[in-house]
């Protein structure tokens, strides 16, 4: 009976230390740091985007998967997912790489849009899924502005916000 008591009190002592953990958990912060184009052909276009997870914490996280969709000019232009698992050091970071893709008419539709001289706005948004803790989904927003110059060889570097 006391060794039942013992062993019913350690796991009691396990649960709320795991629970005090989860409390503790500053979210990681997302940013975009590559976007590269993969693979183009008539209806699609794939992309391959790096998503820079740092970790303020006093503890490693595991980053299971995340979820994004890339907007520019306040209209989608590529959503993608990934299943990658990363492990991210205390007050560390690492890249998780998402693979996203994108119509040729929402492509197409953006580059309606563009006109020479205007700064472009653009927004990356979407869910980090943590392993600790049962599953932690944590949302993340990058906006900033491209300059149209700078992408097409003559103008000021973009601005992150």
């Amino acid at each position: 009976m006391r060794k039942s008591l013992f062993v019913l009190s350690l796991a009691l002592l396990s649960l709320l230390s795991a629970c005090a953990t989860l409390s503790g958990l500053e979210e990681p912060r997302v940013s975009l740091a590559t976007l590269n184009l993969q693979n183009v052909n008539l209806l699609s276009q794939e992309f391959r985007l790096g998503l820079r997870v740092d970790n303020p914490n006093n503890f490693g996280v595991r980053v299971d998967g995340a979820e994004v969709e890339v907007k520019v000019n306040g209209q989608t232009l590529a959503r993608g997912l990934s299943n990658q698992r990363v492990d991210v050091p205390r007050y560390g970071s690492a890249i998780v790489d998402v693979n996203a893709s994108t119509s040729m008419f929402g492509l197409a539709r953006q580059a309606l849009s563009l006109a020479a001289g205007q700064r472009i706005p653009y927004e990356v948004n979407g869910y980090l899924r943590l392993s600790r803790g049962f599953g932690v989904r944590i949302p993340f927003q990058q906006k900033g502005e491209l300059d149209w110059g700078t992408l097409t060889g003559a103008g000021a570097a973009p601005a992150a916000r």
